[in-house]
């Protein structure tokens, strides 16, 4: 019966929300589940292969996306006639991030002896877990993403698989939103392997060695397999990184962007990884929640999959997490299970060695600047709002340790602040050419930094010898940064030198053909010589056949002619 709210449409202002929330409990229950189909709800998450009762099924399942998309728009919605606030929103928008080109060269701060879990789909679900682990605990959730649609099949009704489930459950489909109007804005490019339609290339949010960074996203639905009932408590995911693994189905409405090779495959997948797990090391995540990245419609191999995050995770983040929950089908669990082996530290150094060299094999940096998303001022809407100016190193506010961290306060190990002693990092910032000085001021919600002469969230100016310990800092980090750069250029040079090299056994390749094709030329001349000869002879052939004949006729006259006689 809520099939109702399909002829609403989008959802414009307060008012008609709130209709739509009234109408929501009337037709699915005061909690807003959706129904049950013959007692169960796997309608939403598989399709049944008859088009008209897929039709259905997709319009049920995006009367639940409107619910969510009303409650974000409004930044609330009603519980049992209890209004319920998503306070962390403005937050989670704020602090969305779109991450390009992480480098490999964050320091890891603390060494943890990693337990690492296993969940079983078969033995619970997701939602189960991530509530759970949300409510006793900091949690950083890795999303695979597809880069074609903000929220994959979210805003269209699909089957929902574990993107869907998070656009569906929380604040995660707002950030994404806000992180596609920043990629579109600085030009982010699709991935070098997806194919132009038609001559058009493919617009993307998620950087193909990447992420989008999701802070305080709260999740205010319970999960499918109870209808997406909306819970009484919103619970807090620490943040979500987003990522954009490879697409080996050809049969989606988005490029197959997987590489050629099985070897290029393993290193792109590889990069990839490395870059999530980099990034949620540098915000200082403790919790790790790890699905079966890209083994939905995506259809990578679980076990491949599996494989490459054991070895990502090998290489440098063994000890970088306090706990670390897989969550799959048995195949991809299995393959993750070699992580659980008791490894010393000199043999984590080897792996590390080894797997690093790998990960510079794979060439996984851009050109693209580490790009972050601007500050989301007072004045400015959620849904409305635009990008204004680049976020300044100095304005990103560090301030004291909260008693549940925001994925934001580890940005520093990613070159946000100025000057932090040993870590200088191979990473740029869209539009900042000079060496930044450290700032010591506030910052207001529009972006704009307070002087030094007023209150300060970060306390008062340090004293002088602390400001100029900080600029040789920031200067020993910029002196890194060259140098690094010139590392990259070394690297693109000799990436350049293997193109030419390609290119000329291209060349030789083919003018080996074009020998073969003048050898072919040569025979076909030769060829058409014998047959105008053969030609020639056979004209002469048929003349000395109409001569015989025509003597033959003479020969038989004469002889007539001796018997009349």
């Amino acid at each position: 019966m809520a099939r109702e709210l399909s002829s609403k449409g989008t959802v414009p202002g307060e008012a008609e929300v709130s209709e739509v929330f009234v109408i929501g409990r009337a037709f699915s229950g005061n909690d807003g589940a959706l129904e049950a189909i013959d007692g169960s709800f796997e309608w939403i998450e598989f399709d049944t292969g008859d088009p008209q009762q897929d039709e259905e099924l997709r319009n049920m399942r995006l009367e639940a996306a409107r619910l969510t998309a009303a409650a974000c728009r409004l930044g609330r919605y009603s519980f049992n006639e209890a209004d319920v606030p998503l306070v962390n929103l403005p937050e989670t928008l704020e602090g969305t991030h779109v991450v390009l080109n992480v480098d490999g060269t964050t320091q890891q701060e603390e060494t943890f002896e990693t337990e690492f879990v296993f969940h079983e789909a078969e033995d619970s679900s997701l939602t189960e877990v991530l509530l759970g682990l949300a409510a006793e605990r900091s949690v950083t959730v890795l999303n695979a993403g597809s880069p074609y649609k903000i929220g994959g099949n979210f805003v269209e009704g699909g089957a929902v698989e574990f993107e869907e489930m998070l656009c569906m459950q929380s604040t995660l489909q707002m950030s994404l939103r806000r992180a596609s109007k920043m990629a579109a804005e600085h030009g982010v490019r699709a991935s070098k392997h997806a194919r132009p339609v038609n001559g058009t290339s493919w617009d993307v949010h998620i950087p193909e060695y990447g992420a989008v960074l999701s802070p305080n996203v709260e999740i205010f639905r319970a999960g499918p397999e109870v209808g997406f009932p909306f819970l009484e408590n919103p619970l807090l995911l620490a943040s979500v990184i987003t990522m954009a693994m490879p697409n080996c189905n050809q049969d989606l409405d988005e490029p197959c962007d997987v590489p050629d090779s099985a070897e290029e495959y393993q290193r792109h997948l590889f990069a990839k990884i490395a870059c999530s797990l980099e990034l949620a090391m540098a915000i200082r995540s403790r919790t790790l929640v790890v699905p079966a990245l890209g083994c939905g419609r995506y259809l990578n191999d679980p076990s491949t999959v599996g494989k490459v995050l054991c070895e990502v995770f090998q290489s440098r983040f063994m000890t970088a997490f306090q706990e670390v929950h897989f969550f799959g089908e048995e195949d991809f669990l299995l393959a993750c299970s070699s992580l659980q082996r008791e490894t010393s530290l000199p043999e984590l150094e080897q792996l590390g060695a080894h797997a690093r060299e790998r990960r510079n094999a794979a060439a996984w940096l851009q050109d693209d600047p580490l790009m972050f998303a601007p500050e989301l001022g007072e004045s400015e809407t959620i849904l409305d709002s635009e990008p204004q100016t680049q976020l300044d190193l100095g304005e990103l506010p560090k301030g004291r340790p909260r008693q549940r961290p925001s994925a934001l306060d580890g940005l520093s190990d990613l070159g946000l602040s100025a000057g932090s002693a040993g870590s200088a990092q191979n990473i740029s910032f869209q539009g900042l050419e000079e060496p930044l000085e450290p700032r010591f001021g506030s910052v207001s919600a529009s972006g704009s930094a307070s002087g030094s002469g007023r209150a300060s969230r970060h306390g008062p100016s340090p004293p002088r010898a602390q400001v100029d310990e900080r600029s040789f800092q920031s200067l020993k980090s910029t002196v890194g940064k060259v140098s690094n750069q010139h590392i990259r250029s070394l690297e693109t040079l000799q990436t350049s030198l293997s193109e030419l090299i390609s290119e000329r056994n291209v060349r030789e390749q083919l003018d080996a053909l074009r020998h073969e094709a003048l050898a072919i030329q040569d025979q076909s001349a030769v060829i058409q010589a014998q047959r105008l000869e053969l030609e020639e002879r056979g004209a002469e052939l048929a003349a000395s056949r109409e001569e015989l004949l025509t003597q033959l006729e003479h020969a038989r006259k004469m002889a007539g002619g001796c018997r009349m006689s």
